[in-house]
């Protein structure tokens, strides 16, 4: 799925920015944690183990699944890579307008998409219900503070220090616009998952709707927003990259090869939910 091939496009390109060695590039994760594998894991997971990334705390919004399953698998996944001391900040549960019965309108106006995240009806349950996880439950605990608060501060704390990757929808950066409109000008950079122009792929969520991305669509008033700030350097990745980045079964076989924790968990993950190792 070109969800799960993002991530590691994320990562190369976080780690190709400039300045990032020397000191370590303080970064802000928001994003729709899903799990138990699949890039919303594989990046985060890269990330919070760079010795070139300095990760303030993971702010987790709705998206490929509700909020407080996605902090749950994100708590977990830190235990797994011993990265406990990082904070799991809860984010918006809901987009900031948008309801399930508005997406199911919106599609039989303009056409069944192929993928509605946390609405999807493949794999919908209501959003305070956390089901078992295959990984195992975490016994860590979030942070009390709510993303949009943490970020404004953060922000506040580290002018123009802080790099907010933000690969899920923009919920969590409209809140924090909300509560301070210096915000993104504070920021050093947003650098996001977002977008389709002509993406040349078979994967059916693209193929009938190339500009549907998952990310807008999911809370097209939040991008509205967040695109319209101040930022002082934004940049963006597009499904049309995302799609050239491959996670072959040679990577994979070099990863389970490693023995880490992270390693043999992703050997018996399931291969739903952006599952396991997943291979595009």
């Amino acid at each position: 799925m070109t969800k799960c091939l993002s991530g590691f496009l994320f990562l190369v390109l976080l780690m190709a920015l400039p300045g990032l060695a020397q000191p370590r590039r303080k970064i802000i994760i928001d994003e729709d944690c899903s799990g138990p594998g699949g890039s919303n894991m594989q990046a985060p997971a890269l990330l919070v183990q760079s010795p070139q990334a300095e990760v303030l705390g993971i702010t987790v919004v709705t998206g490929d699944q509700w909020r407080d399953e996605e902090v749950a698998h994100m708590l977990r996944l830190l235990e797994i890579v011993g990265r406990s001391d990082i904070l799991v900040i809860p984010g918006a549960e809901y987009p900031l307008v948008w309801r399930r019965q508005d997406a199911v309108l919106w599609q039989q106006g303009y056409g069944k998409v192929a993928y509605a995240g946390a609405w999807d009806p493949r794999w919908w349950h209501p959003a305070n219900i956390v089901p078992p996880l295959p990984e195992g439950m975490p016994t860590t605990k979030p942070s009390s503070e709510d993303a949009a608060h943490f970020l404004v501060r953060m922000v506040h704390k580290y002018p123009h220090q802080v790099t907010i990757y933000a690969a899920g929808p923009m919920t969590d950066l409209a809140l924090a616009i909300s509560i301070d409109s210096d915000f993104p000008k504070l920021a050093q950079e947003l650098v996001f998952m977002g977008g389709s122009l002509n993406p040349q792929t078979e994967d059916p969520e693209f193929v009938d709707s190339p500009r549907h991305e998952f990310n807008f669509w999911f809370d097209p008033e939040a991008a509205h927003i967040v695109l319209r700030a101040l930022w002082a350097k934004i940049t963006c990745t597009p499904v049309d990259i995302s799609i050239k980045t491959r996670f072959s079964p040679a990577m994979m076989k070099e990863i389970e090869a490693s023995g880490t924790p992270l390693a043999r968990c992703g050997q018996v993950l399931p291969a739903r939910s952006g599952g396991g190792f997943h291979v595009g």
